[in-house]
């Protein structure tokens, strides 16, 4: 069943959403990071199978930095895509700035972070990212 992504989804409140922006959660295990366009296409879909998979998890996912800018609330970002010129299918959103000084749109880096949510509108949105390669 696909088209399950809502365009603005509740996001976690109070402790939780605390959690998942500055802390650590437990590392999902995972074979190698998973590609932006195929996680994309697989909570489109199946939306609550992949919660239940990635929800309270750190995860690796890989792309090519389609813009590496601050996000709608100011905060350092890096908008990842299968391509340059793409769509953005996941948002990894930073704690610091200093990921503008080593990450440039066109690199194909991997991302680590805590999973936020999912939506049509932003992709999948991982908070207290941190970047592992850049290739």
């Amino acid at each position: 069943m696909a088209n399950q992504l809502k365009d603005f989804p509740k996001q976690p409140e109070g402790e939780e959403m605390e959690k998942i922006e500055f802390g650590l959660c437990p590392v999902l295990k995972q074979d190698a990071p998973a590609d932006s366009k195929s996680l994309y296409a697989a909570f489109d879909e199946d939306l609550t199978a992949c919660e239940n998979k990635y929800k309270g998890h750190r995860f690796e996912v890989s792309g090519v930095a389609l813009k590496v800018a601050p996000d709608v609330h100011h905060k350092p970002a890096i908008e990842l895509s299968d391509k340059v010129n793409g769509k953005c299918y996941v948002l990894c959103v930073f704690n610091s700035e200093d990921i503008f000084s080593v990450v440039k749109e066109g690199d194909m880096v991997v991302c680590r972070g805590n999973y936020l949510v999912a939506s049509s509108h932003y992709g999948i949105v991982l908070k207290n990212s941190e970047v592992v390669k850049i290739k």
